[in-house]
């Protein structure tokens, strides 16, 4: 059995940025992982602080980098902060990003992705101004998620027990799921140019300020063209504003 490291490290691994790059994260316990956008950079780096090298790894095939921690060790108090510093002129990038706990944020200046599947066990999510030309999806097992001024043709947001807040412009289809929490949507658009499946359990259904029932209320508007707005509240409120 490998024993625990003396001390904590920190380390950098560049990356060279390419139309079609993918980069993979999988960390079983982060304290945090921090994207940022600059435009002052031509390469990806990520930025581990504060842990162990030996459960770093990282495997390179053409233009994919998979980034691995696995630790074994969930009891810690917390684990290393990953920093993801990606260039903007990166923008046809696949992200897949795996944490079994702790915190995600991804903040920036109006980045785009090509494709964004984001998954934390335990932890927070937060995104501001990521968006996807192709299709994002993101699920958090207990904690909050929210994602915010984004642009997407698709996107899934699920959180098991949390609640989930997402604001934005959707093209074809939005998925919203919240077992146990509230879901919180603001859309670019008139309320018209949607066509609505709103589910709760234990919870009330409110579009525009108008209650549109609670406790095993359902609402729905048919297609009518437009995206289509899915949401979905086992034991919590649904709310939902547009610009009327």
């Amino acid at each position: 059995m490998k024993s625990e490291p003396a001390g904590t490290e920190s380390c950098i691994i560049p990356y060279p940025a390419s139309e079609d790059a993918s980069l993979k994260l999988e960390l079983d316990v982060v304290n945090e992982l921090i994207f940022e956008v600059s435009d002052s950079v031509d390469e990806i780096s990520i930025k581990m602080e504060n842990g162990y090298q030996d459960y770093l790894s990282t495997k390179q095939k053409d233009s994919a980098l998979k980034v691995s921690y696995h630790s074994g060790h969930h009891h810690f108090e917390k684990g290393p902060t990953f920093t993801v510093v990606l260039p903007r002129q990166c923008e046809n990038l696949t992200l897949d990003i795996v944490v079994g706990a702790g915190d995600i944020s991804m903040e920036s200046e109006a980045f785009t992705a090509r494709k964004v599947n984001v998954s934390i066990g335990v932890g927070e999510l937060s995104v501001n101004q990521i968006s996807a030309s192709e299709k994002a999806v993101f699920e958090v097992g207990t904690g909050d998620v929210s994602i915010l001024n984004g642009q997407f043709p698709k996107v899934s947001i699920e959180a098991g027990v949390g609640d989930a807040v997402f604001s934005g412009s959707v093209s074809n289809k939005l998925e919203v799921e919240a077992g146990t929490g509230d879901v919180n949507v603001s859309l670019t658009g008139t309320e018209k140019s949607y066509a609505f499946d709103l589910s709760a359990g234990l919870g009330e259904i409110r579009l525009n300020g108008r209650s549109k029932g609670a406790f095993d209320a359902e609402y729905e508007t048919g297609s009518n063209g437009g995206a289509e707005v899915e949401l979905t509240a086992g034991v919590g409120d649904i709310s939902v504003l547009t610009q009327q």
